[in-house]
């Protein structure tokens, strides 16, 4: 009788032991499931300064970076603005997965001196969520 219960009690052991490895397997190849989606915004070029010069009225190019970890596809929004005015939107649709470096051409002032350019990054199915990056432009005189 004995003997029963411990065949029993190794099996049920064992049962137990390889769902656990199959659920710990599953997890791991599922990181939907245990981690937290995230979305980066940045500026690639960057390097050592955040200030890009330009001549009065020119048409610039901004390049900012977007990663998507949201574990699904993702359609954001771009704003670029300047002193609470618009400069340029765009729309870019990324996979899971998917970064890539997006150009925003943008028009300076005409007036000499030094302007913060604040780029918003919106998720269109969650108006609420928002990134926002800046740089500096200085316009030449």
């Amino acid at each position: 009788m004995q003997d029963r219960r411990r065949n029993v009690a190794t099996w049920i052991l064992a049962a137990v032991l390889a769902l656990s490895i199959l659920s710990v397997g599953y997890l791991a190849a599922n990181p939907a499931l245990t981690t937290t989606g995230q979305t980066e915004l940045y500026f690639p070029d960057v390097g050592n300064t955040t200030t890009t010069t330009a001549q009065p009225g020119a048409t610039v190019p901004l390049i900012v970076g977007i990663a998507n970890h949201e574990h699904h596809p993702i359609t954001y929004r771009l704003v670029a603005t300047s002193g609470g005015t618009e400069l340029a939107a765009r729309s870019i649709r990324l996979a899971d997965g998917d970064r890539r470096n997006v150009s925003i051409p943008i028009t300076v002032p005409t007036d000499p001196g030094r302007y913060r350019i604040d780029v918003t990054l919106y998720y269109e199915a969650e108006p609420d969520s928002e990134l926002t990056i800046w740089r500096w432009i200085r316009v030449q005189g």
